[in-house]
């Protein structure tokens, strides 16, 4: 920013592979590089990501995007508040015995419960803004 506040920027593109450690250091780096050599102040950086066509490994599993795990939130007053997705949701995510075995996910399992457990302590909601209280259900479903 100048000093009748107009602002401008500059961008450094990362490789769409990068951590966001990694984008985050590069922004940093560049801002130690620039800012010797402008008159202006920094008053903010964005990092934003934009599609860049990368030669990925194909998973060694027989992963499908299709079949994914469906969690369903639901807010304080128990109404279906929003849903989380998860692509390709691993077997062993799955109950493997009883009712449900093979559809319904695995609530005890400790990634399961560690990721529940982050989407509420974060206070996700919906697009709405409608905060998510507690799970309602979580089971695979096919998006084909």
């Amino acid at each position: 920013m100048d000093d009748t506040s107009s602002t401008a920027a500059v961008a450094v593109n990362v490789p769409s592979g990068s951590t966001l450690e990694q984008v985050d250091a590069s922004a940093v780096t560049l801002a130690s590089l620039v800012l010797p050599m402008t008159d202006c102040v920094l008053v903010k950086y964005r990092i934003s990501w934009r599609f860049q066509y990368e030669d990925n490994a194909l998973p060694d599993s027989g992963a499908g995007v299709a079949q994914c795990g469906a969690f369903i939130f639901e807010d304080d007053g128990g109404v279906t508040a929003g849903l989380v997705t998860i692509p390709s949701l691993k077997d062993d995510k799955l109950l493997d015995t009883g009712n449900g075995a093979g559809v319904l996910v695995d609530l005890a399992d400790s990634d399961v419960s560690a990721m529940i457990t982050g989407i509420l302590d974060a206070a996700a909601s919906n697009a709405l803004g409608v905060p998510f209280s507690q799970l309602q259900a979580a089971y695979r479903q096919s998006r084909v």
